[in-house]
């Protein structure tokens, strides 16, 4: 993702097509650097859905998504931004379609906007961008502490760890809260088997994870996405501008009371949309399982999203240092790769 520096002052349009949605800021870069989000826009569409039970986009879910794409469009003109100008990205659903191709080619004809398909490391390493930003002015959190950054989405989970501030390991993890619910849609089964499910497989990820990073030496533990904003809207302990911060028993506690209501119930009392609403308790208890094997007694919730990550990414332009970063990531991730298949 990396092009060429961007102008001081000069408003920067990103826009991810996720699993469970399509999200856009719209930001501008101060002289040093500095970004201040302008706007803001989502809309949930059936991307991950469609992809995670039949293995490509449907006719209705492309020209859905099309749809939000050319009112996205709308929305960056009257900042002076052109569609050829904005940053795209798609992430693990559109990643797995096997119609990918097509739906790119469609939105590149239909809307102007060119779709950049990011692999997982890709992805792990634009989000890292992001939390190390929001985060550095606290470097007890990163540079101190062995760390775990995990975000939850619809079709995938990401997992980095950090000895001290170094990456030690980057995965990707198909667990993700739309496969989950399909799962479970699909099998017909009962709730008990959803938690039996995501604990037999945060199990197994945890397993393999003790053999790069001994997890009780994890002080710091980083949560990213929607279902954990939402956490520390509810019980953070403390707050600033850049970042909030949970008790772990106080995000377990919430957790669980999430995990005992209906989709109907996280509506109503939540007050979040239904599209949110159904992947939250699946999310949060996603999130709970790892923190448990960790030995952080906090939960760190950075204001960010990959989309801020592309954005810093335009910011820098080519950096040796971030690239370098990148390069460790890939080889922690291939080395991992290659010890659960016990190479030589």
């Amino acid at each position: 993702m990396s092009d060429a520096r961007k102008s001081p002052g000069a408003p920067v349009a990103v826009i991810e097509i996720g699993s469970t949605g399509i999200r856009l800021v719209v930001s501008e870069i101060g002289s040093q650097g500095a970004l201040t989000t302008l706007d803001r826009a989502g809309k949930p569409t059936r991307i991950g859905r469609d992809v995670f039970t039949s293995g490509s986009l449907s006719r209705e879910a492309m020209r859905e998504s099309i749809a939000v794409l050319i009112s996205f469009k709308e929305l960056i003109r009257g900042y002076g931004i052109a569609a050829k100008d904005a940053k795209v990205i798609a992430t693990s659903a559109i990643r797995e379609a096997d119609n990918r191709d097509t739906f790119v080619d469609r939105v590149s004809l239909q809307t102007g906007f060119k779709v950049n398909v990011v692999e997982d490391i890709e992805e792990n390493h634009l989000m890292y961008l992001a939390v190390q930003n929001a985060l550095q002015d606290e470097k007890r959190i990163l540079s101190r502490s062995n760390a775990m950054i995990l975000e939850v989405g619809g079709g995938s989970t990401e997992i980095m760890l950090l000895r001290r501030g170094r990456m030690t390991a980057a995965h990707s993890l198909r667990i993700g809260t739309v496969r989950v619910d399909e799962l479970i849609r699909g099998s017909g089964s009962a709730p008990e088997f959803l938690h039996q499910f995501l604990e037999d497989n945060v199990r197994t990820a945890c397993d393999l994870l003790e053999g790069e990073l001994p997890l009780d030496t994890v002080k710091s533990f980083i949560l990213v996405g929607s279902d954990a904003r939402l956490a520390a809207a509810r019980v953070a302990s403390e707050r600033n501008d850049n970042y909030a911060v949970i008790e772990r028993d106080a995000f377990v506690r919430f957790a669980d009371e999430v995990a005992a209501l209906s989709v109907e119930d996280c509506v109503a009392r939540l007050r979040v949309p239904w599209s949110e609403a159904e992947g939250l308790g699946p999310g949060l208890a996603i999130e709970r399982l790892f923190l448990e094997r960790t030995g952080a007694e906090r939960v760190v919730v950075p204001s960010v999203s990959i989309r801020e990550g592309i954005l810093l990414a335009s910011v820098r332009g080519p950096d040796p240092e971030h690239e370098e970063e990148m390069r460790a990531q890939i080889a922690a991730s291939a080395a991992s790769l290659g010890r659960k298949f016990r190479f030589d």
